[in-house]
Parts: C-alpha cells; structure tokens; sequence
C-alpha cells in the first residue's frame, strides 16, 4: 500500500499481491527511493497534506523513512494554522498520520523481524492504528 498524502502518492512496493501468499511478483521500493520521491516533492513545493496513510513497507529502514516524512509533515503543519485538523488548545492544524503496520495475518508474520521494531517506533507519531487482530496481540 502507498504512503497517501493528499492527491500525492509515494508508493512503497508494486505487487500483485501480500507477502502472505506463497508467490509474490513485483518490486520493493528502498528506504532511499522513498526519501528521494518525498525530497522531489518538497522540491516542487507539494508538502502541503492533512493526511498521511501509511501501509506495507518492505522494510526495517523504509518504515524509518516514512516516520522520518510524517515527522516531517506534522512539524511543517504545526506552523500553519486552519487545515484539517485541529487542536483544542492552540487551534494549530496537524497532519494526521494513520498508521496501518502491514506485517503479518493468520497467525504468522510476512515480513522480516526486523520491522516490528520499527513499527513500534512509529506508534507514538501516529494519530491513528489500524492493525488486524494479529497485528495487534504480536509482540
């Protein structure tokens, strides 16, 4: 799944399927295409988002990346008043970063190890967490 933001997209992985089935045909996108695509938007002045969706990374280093962009987004955004989102006290818009941390279902993990670290990393800029129930009671 990409990384929505607004009417933009950085697209982590182009495959047909999950990794949870037995044959997966596509590619991953790297920790440093993903910086690479986000700096190309910064370039063209098109960071301005309400909402960042993240998903599937391939990953431990593509997760940093996209924590690394939100953390980004949500710092530009805390400046700018009068978006998306808004707080009680300061009335500052923020960009929300929903978090889905793709990393396994039906009882096994499909990802390497390696990501559930840095997923939990991420758990404390995230607005909101979409884990399925595996997800969720993983440790």
């Amino acid at each position: 799944m990409p990384a929505v933001m607004a009417d933009k997209v950085i697209s982590r992985s182009s495959m047909g399927n999950h990794l949870g089935y037995r044959q997966v045909k596509g590619t991953k996108t790297s920790a440093g295409e993903i910086s690479e695509l986000y700096t190309g938007l910064q370039q063209s002045y098109l960071v301005d988002f309400d909402v960042m969706l993240s998903g599937y990374a391939p990953g431990a280093a593509a997760v940093d990346a996209v924590g690394a962009i939100a953390r980004d987004l949500k710092l530009k955004a805390s400046t700018k008043p009068g978006s998306f989102f808004w707080t009680s006290t300061d009335k500052l818009s923020l960009t929300v970063l929903v978090l889905d941390p793709v990393m396994g279902d039906e009882g096994r993990i499909y990802v390497n190890e390696e990501v559930v670290p840095a997923y939990k990393s991420l758990l404390r800029d995230a607005d909101l967490i979409l884990p399925n129930q595996f997800e969720a009671e993983y440790e």
